[in-house]
């Protein structure tokens, strides 16, 4: 497989191909277009619609898919069955009578390292070996450590060509989609039990991230590291919180980092992301 940049590039073979009537697949996933000429007895082309610079690590996609297809194939890794309740991915939930009675009073937002790239180890969905080149680089790869977990289930749009023209578009998830909401299946659970035990100084939690009053910072971060993870964090300040108009379901919620104080951060959380429903 051949890898180039330039959306341009990519367009340019593609016009020659239908121009010149031949067989080829075009599959489209994320902000990737794969064009496989191999019925015509040539290559795949994978091109990436930007420079060079802005893919630091993006080797490690394919890297991930083929390790996790081996596992797979071979039973070193048996996934989970996917069922409608898994289709609906938690990862974010919040307390707002909590961040209510915390509005301008130090909190803190603590991080879980390489959340989810730890995690699909810990399970045995990529090897040592993978794991181990994931992090040769660690903010530099960061993007495409979490872009490749999520690939696994991403959707592919692949078009089919003979004679240059269309015969059929088909769109589906890639096949290991399971693998990947059984990693993040195991760390809600795991958040849903850290917050368990400190529902009084719980204020939210994003992907990997819990924000909580600074009389239970030390408590998290104990059982975090009981779970095998470690953490590192940062002060924050939470400085609103309301209901937006709309059906009167949405959370407006908005926050600053101390040591950015210019920077606000905000989410939008729906009425079932309340603690209640964990």
């Amino acid at each position: 497989m051949r890898v180039i940049f330039g959306e341009n590039r990519m367009q340019h073979c593609l016009d020659n191909a239908i121009k010149f009537g031949m067989n080829f697949t075009k599959r489209e996933v994320g902000r990737t277009i794969e064009l496989d000429f191999r019925k015509e007895g040539g290559k795949r082309n994978k091109y990436f619609e930007n420079a060079k610079e802005n893919y630091d690590g993006f080797h490690l996609f394919n890297m991930v898919f083929c390790d996790v297809k081996k596992r797979v194939q071979s039973g070193k890794y048996v996934p989970k069955e996917i069922n409608n309740d898994r289709i609906s991915v938690k990862t974010i939930c919040f307390n707002p009578d909590n961040i209510l009675k915390n509005l301008n009073k130090p909190c803190v937002a603590i991080d879980i390292n390489y959340c989810y790239w730890n995690t699909i180890r810990k399970l045995g969905i990529i090897s040592e070996k993978i794991y181990i080149e994931g992090l040769k680089k660690d903010k530099e790869w960061k993007n495409a450590r979490n872009a490749s977990i999520g690939s696994l289930g991403a959707s592919v749009k692949e078009t089919v060509y003979e004679n240059g023209i269309i015969l059929n578009n088909t769109i589906h998830k890639r096949k290991f989609n399971s693998c990947r909401l059984d990693a993040i299946d195991y760390v809600w659970e795991f958040a849903n039990e850290i917050i368990s035990q400190i529902t009084d100084g719980f204020l939210m939690y994003l992907t990997d991230c819990f924000f909580v009053t600074l009389n239970v910072k030390d408590k998290v971060i104990e059982l975090i590291e009981k779970g095998n993870y470690t953490s590192k964090f940062e002060s924050v300040t939470f400085k609103k919180i309301e209901r937006k108009n709309i059906n009167n379901k949405l959370f407006y919620v908005a926050w600053i980092k101390d040591n950015d104080p210019e920077r606000y951060k905000h989410q939008f959380f729906n009425e079932s992301n309340r603690l209640k429903e964990l």
